[in-house]
């Protein structure tokens, strides 16, 4: 896995709350899900370098501001606020930890469906009568590579829940 880059801050990406995920087994005491990243590129294919963060609200102090995009760093990979929905998908590397299958935990995608697959992908409320509303392809503002996705993983089975990211482009 490659290292964190100095001193600069985390790019928030995604917050998902226990209530708005009932399927997704949060680690007792713990009902917030805050993934963030490095947003200096990393690996072969230079992405960002995703950090996964179980925290209890209630433990949660003061609420700092979204950090501004670091100077010649990809402005694209700091997302523009919006709402996620969280769905189930089946997706599952093997754990190097303990060998055994991780959990899909999160995917975040440059766009959210494509020309063809809008019209099973697309929520009702995002259609317009010629396709989709201006940001519903797109909503965070969001391009990671040439269009692609970083996908989060997690071993459920190991006791510190380690987390292995995959990085693909379009």
């Amino acid at each position: 896995m490659s290292e964190l880059q100095g001193d600069v801050p985390m790019v928030p990406i995604v917050q998902v709350r226990q209530a708005d995920a009932p399927g997704v087994p949060f680690p007792e005491g713990t009902d917030l899900l805050q993934v963030l990243w490095c947003p200096y590129a990393h690996g072969e294919y230079c992405y960002p370098l995703p950090r996964v963060h179980w925290r209890n609200t209630g433990a949660i102090g003061d609420i700092l501001p979204t950090p501004a995009p670091v100077e010649g760093l990809p402005k694209d990979w700091y997302p523009d606020p919006c709402v996620v929905h969280p769905e189930q998908v089946t997706e599952y590397p093997d754990c190097e930890a303990c060998g055994g299958r991780t959990e899909h935990l999160l995917t975040v995608a440059s766009w959210e469906f494509d020309g063809e697959s809008w019209r099973t992908w697309l929520p009702v409320e995002d259609r317009t009568g010629s396709g989709w509303a201006e940001t519903a392809d797109n909503p965070a503002g969001l391009c990671l590579g040439d269009a692609g996705s970083v996908y989060v993983f997690e071993c459920r089975a190991c006791p510190d829940r380690p987390v292995g990211h995959w990085f693909d482009c379009s």
